[in-house]
């Protein structure tokens, strides 16, 4: 059964985009739609960083082609690998990669989600999170670590 989004989002069915080789999964929102190009290059851009591959133009639409992390592997990206194209109304991303991702409901993998990417320091279950000054920060307040851990030892 697909999911359904939470209560005061953009409501409808959620798919996830999974690599077997990825350690990761992309979550699409409702009213997403992909496409796959195959042997489309993209223009560079000058002074771009490496992640960003170039430019395509799709059914005369400027769209913006970046690499998927290769953290799972050493490979490196082929300007003719395919592209991903994510579509969200107006908005369009190409995401270029090594291998075509399986699509499916996101729950489909309640109870075998992918291992975090995240540090578990940086986790929402780390103590670090549960110990910050919930009132500093709620006010904006500019927060002093010291003063803080003498509130904290008192």
């Amino acid at each position: 059964m697909p999911e359904t989004a939470e209560p005061g989002s953009q409501g409808g069915l959620r798919v996830y985009l999974r690599w077997r080789e990825a350690p990761f999964a992309l979550v699409l929102p409702a009213g997403t739609s992909c496409e796959i190009l195959l042997e489309t290059r993209p223009a560079p851009i000058p002074g771009a960083p490496d992640w960003v591959r170039g430019l395509i133009n799709r059914q005369g639409s400027v769209v913006p082609v970046l690499t998927l992390p290769n953290a799972w592997s050493d490979a490196e990206v082929d300007d003719q690998e395919q592209l991903l194209v994510i579509v969200q109304g107006r908005q369009q991303l190409a995401l270029q990669t090594m291998a075509q991702p399986d699509f499916a409901p996101v729950s489909s993998w309640r109870g075998a989600e992918p291992e975090s990417s995240i540090p578990a320091e940086l986790s929402g279950e780390s103590p670090i999170w549960h110990r910050l000054d919930a009132e500093q920060v709620s006010l904006g307040l500019e927060w002093d670590p010291l003063v803080w851990a003498s509130r904290r030892r008192a």
